[in-house]
């Protein structure tokens, strides 16, 4: 078949395009990009802002010569108000409408979220009923929705970020860390897909399919899991209180390339479980289990990936909180009076004391905030290392007593300048 793959240059739509090139379709795939991402599988590309597809008169020209349209776009959070609405809603709706005025197209796979059946929020899950519906009722025999759960990649962001977690020596756990999943790998899913694109492939009269693993596991056991495949033994459990969660969520909710958000927060608090008979059938065999795949076939390579990535992120906290600290201590009454002290030993007295302080707390305060943003980088990092070697040179020279100081306040440097080196020898380039 020619397949058109929606959002093809996603984690799922990475994974779609080979499955599917390697079944012998031919793909196109469309994004939001003029161009594929480097190394993408597909043959043919076409740009498309699904914002702005809402109207079946926009998909004609898409649906040429089309056999089969896989609908993989999605998102867990808005980047502007009304894209779950434009993305999960209109957009496939539009197509659907205009797949039933096209006689060339074989098969449509939307593929949703498990638990938009049961939704009546208008976020994540809440704006797939609509085109759930739409898909379902203009195309019967043609529209089929794949509502898969958590879905299992090597490369997938979730997956990267709960290994990280599971790598830690305490396991962090939102309450008792019993709310429950059914995690799905990511070949599973495709596998289900490319199946679908046969004419003989078991569909339920509902035309849903819940696409999740062979049987529930809790967070807990899914996390321990993990670590157990990454070969480290069990680890302790740190339950943390669910609102203190929520405020992190909200917190750390404009930084898109972490996953942690109120949307994501409340998907895992009410659960994520369904039945695997359909996805069975369909496969002609049980989902693979979370220990078939949590070990994973390069066990010390993913490890050392996650590890890495872990340390990272701890060093950019840890880095974030000495430059806070910093920024703080010069604006409460005591660290204010060692400061002018420190000024008056180097001559600088007055209103250019109060500027040189503020405006080093200043900075100092919007470093902190910069090194937890995502898009931190090498010039982050070498204008903080600039930084740390003029405020050690400043020191040395005005005020040498510091460089025999048993706390090491001026040779501490040197360790930050190691990581500030370390950081921006592994970032990627602005």
């Amino acid at each position: 078949m020619h397949v058109l793959l929606i959002g093809a240059g996603g984690f799922l739509g990475r994974h779609l395009a080979a499955a599917l090139i390697a079944a012998g379709h031919t793909v196109t795939g469309t994004g939001r990009r003029g161009a594929p991402p480097p190394g993408h599988a597909v043959q043919h590309w076409r740009r498309l802002e699904l914002t702005a597809a809402d109207n079946a008169a926009d998909w004609p020209a898409l649906l040429d010569g089309v056999d089969a349209v896989v609908y993989a776009a999605g998102l867990l959070r808005e980047r502007r108000r009304g894209e779950f609405d434009a993305i999960h809603g209109r957009a496939p709706i539009a197509l659907a409408g205009a797949a039933a005025a096209s006689a060339g197209i074989r098969r449509i796979v939307l593929i949703s979220a498990l638990g938009a059946g049961e939704a009546v929020d208008a976020g994540f899950l809440g704006s797939r009923v609509a085109a759930e519906k739409a898909l379902l009722a203009l195309t019967p025999g043609v529209g089929v929705v794949l509502r898969p759960s958590l879905v299992y990649g090597v490369d997938g962001r979730s997956t990267s970020w709960l290994r990280r977690l599971a790598l830690l020596p305490l396991t962090p756990l939102p309450g008792d860390g019993r709310q429950p999943l059914q995690p799905l790998h990511v070949a599973d899913l495709c596998a289900a897909v490319c199946r679908l694109l046969q004419p003989d492939a078991p569909v339920p009269p509902g035309g849903i399919i819940e696409a999740v693993g062979p049987a529930p596991l809790t967070l807990r056991a899914y996390l321990a899991a993990l670590r157990h495949g990454l070969g480290l033994p069990a680890a302790p459990v740190l339950p943390v209180p669910v609102g203190l969660l929520r405020l992190a969520a909200r917190w750390l909710a404009p930084w898109r390339t972490q996953p942690l958000c109120p949307e994501t927060l409340t998907l895992l608090l009410r659960g994520n479980t369904g039945d695997p008979a359909a996805l069975t059938a369909l496969l002609d065999r049980p989902p693979r289990p979370v220990p078939a795949f949590a070990a994973g076939e390069h066990q010390s390579a993913e490890r050392a990936d996650s590890a890495a990535a872990l340390a990272a992120g701890l060093a950019r906290a840890a880095l974030a909180l000495i430059w806070a600290a910093g920024g703080l201590a010069s604006l409460l009454p005591g660290g204010r009076s060692a400061g002018f002290a420190l000024l008056a030993q180097l001559g600088v007295h007055g209103p250019l004391a109060w500027l040189l302080l503020l405006g080093g707390a200043g900075l100092d305060l919007a470093f902190a905030l910069l090194t937890l943003h995502p898009a931190a980088g090498r010039r982050l990092w070498a204008a903080q290392a600039a930084i740390v070697a003029l405020y050690g040179a400043i020191a040395a020279v005005g005020l040498p007593g510091l460089l025999a100081d048993p706390l090491g306040a001026i040779v501490k440097n040197l360790a930050l300048l190691a990581l500030l080196g370390q950081l921006a020898l592994h970032a990627e380039p602005d």
